[in-house]
């Protein structure tokens, strides 16, 4: 932790932003090492106990599930984060007030009907007027769906701590909390029943993020004075202000997992759980720059507003840099033993290899693009990223149709990747031309 505070203190000069280093950037960091180890021990109890096919049923599921939130949640946790600060500096607290409440109450009411929308359609569709075919994907997702509203109260939750700035407390429910209970679950039912199922997995998973919900409530109540009170309500400006971040969302979040829906319609469902596997492993390079992007946030939103040119690209530089030379080992390491990484998940799961390694050059290119998408949203810049993800969702689902029935996970892999290059290019000539800046590792 000293060689991390040692390399980020230097983009630190104000006292303002070395009291940040040390309250929110090392016991994020910490918290997020933690998590990628849960992670890991997720990943590799759920694989070695169901299987290449099973966990590719539970990964697909929960891909959907997490689109299905986007949508119910209706850009509220946006709004939460971007009103919340707002509103408590000038001294609106019972507008505040009003915001959470009628919040939390729209996002229930959403949450709710999204789900048991989906999932009556779901039922009548495939089994009593049969225009869906039932597949291997239909009981898990049914299952799936249990975890929306407990998957928006948790992401609500989490995002209004981060809005008041108790960044470190914002991320204990998903990161720790969740991981934790679900672990725990599972532990009990093979302590008892000496295995667990699909069924048992997608059920404990959702209890978990019900116990994540409900420890991110207990905090946001307990470290927030609101009682005294009396709640005020601006709902015709709120509703607006949804709009757009609702288009946000469900940009995002399609692209997010535009691989893994795409390679679920097209292949069966052991090509998701390895997939998923190499993914998720791969994507873990990226680890140092989503730290370095919470550390440099504040310093380059101030930079830009005082048009200090010089030292703004002389930080953007170093940063880029800096990550790229910590997380060049990192690469490396899964260059070089990525047969025996894939092969730790179990037998079939090493034909995720050249997946693996095509996903992480990926992610090395994105890293050596340097924090593009962090400085496009910190200097007012923020309707390219949309732009351009928009691009990015139409180049991966024509490249995945193409790719992916003659080369499977290789050509999911290609696909995200050719994506993720687009995507970091456009950005970097578009934010080069606004702003005169460049955050590649080249300076």
């Amino acid at each position: 932790m000293r060689f991390l505070a040692n390399i980020i203190s230097k983009f630190f000069k104000s006292e303002e932003d070395r009291k940040r280093l040390y309250k929110i950037v090392i016991p994020s960091f910490i918290i997020h090492f933690f998590a990628a180890i849960l992670a890991l021990t997720f990943m590799f109890i759920m694989t070695r106990s169901l299987g290449s096919k099973r966990y590719g049923l539970f990964t697909y599921s929960f891909s959907i599930v997490f689109i299905i939130v986007n949508l119910a949640t209706y850009g509220i946790c946006v709004l939460a984060v971007r009103e919340t600060p707002s509103l408590l500096a000038k001294g609106k607290k019972a507008l505040w007030k009003g915001l959470h409440k009628w919040s939390v109450k729209l996002l229930v009411l959403i949450s709710m009907a999204f789900a048991l929308a989906v999932a009556t359609f779901i039922t009548i569709s495939t089994f009593y007027l049969h225009i869906l075919k039932e597949t291997a994907y239909t009981i898990p997702l049914l299952l799936a769906l249990l975890t929306v509203p407990f998957y928006g109260l948790m992401n609500y939750y989490a995002s209004i701590l981060r809005g008041q700035q108790k960044i470190v407390l914002s991320l204990l429910p998903d990161n720790i909390v969740k991981p934790v209970i679900f672990l725990s679950s599972i532990g009990l039912i093979y302590a008892i029943t000496r295995k667990f199922t699909l069924p048992d997995a997608i059920l404990m998973n959702a209890l978990s993020f019900a116990g994540a919900a409900v420890f991110a409530m207990v905090v946001f109540y307990k470290t927030t004075l609101l009682k005294d009170t009396v709640a005020e309500y601006d709902k015709p400006h709120w509703r607006n202000s949804l709009k757009p971040f609702f288009l946000f969302m469900i940009i995002t979040s399609i692209n997010s997992r535009m691989d893994i829906l795409m390679l679920g319609f097209l292949k069966e469902s052991s090509q998701v759980g390895i997939y998923s596997v190499a993914d998720m492993i791969g994507s873990k390079v990226t680890l140092f720059l989503l730290i370095m992007n919470q550390v440099t946030a504040a310093s380059i939103a101030r930079m830009h507003s005082m048009d200090e040119k010089e030292k703004l690209q002389d930080l953007v530089t170093k940063t880029s840099r800096w990550v790229f030379i910590i997380t060049l080992p990192v690469f490396l390491f899964i260059v070089v033993f990525r047969k025996w990484i894939m092969a730790y998940f179990g037998a079939d799961f090493d034909s995720g290899q050249t997946a693996l390694l095509i996903i992480a050059s990926g992610q090395i290119i994105n890293i050596a693009f340097g924090p593009v998408g962090n400085f496009a949203l910190m200097t007012g810049n923020q309707r390219y990223p949309i732009i351009f993800t928009s691009i990015n969702i139409v180049i991966n689902l024509t490249l995945n149709l193409i790719l992916t029935p003659t080369l499977g996970i290789n050509g999911t892999a290609i696909a995200t990747t050719c994506a993720i290059v687009t995507w970091n290019t456009g950005m970097f000539l578009t934010i080069r031309k606004k702003t005169g800046i460049r955050t590649w590792i080249f300076g």
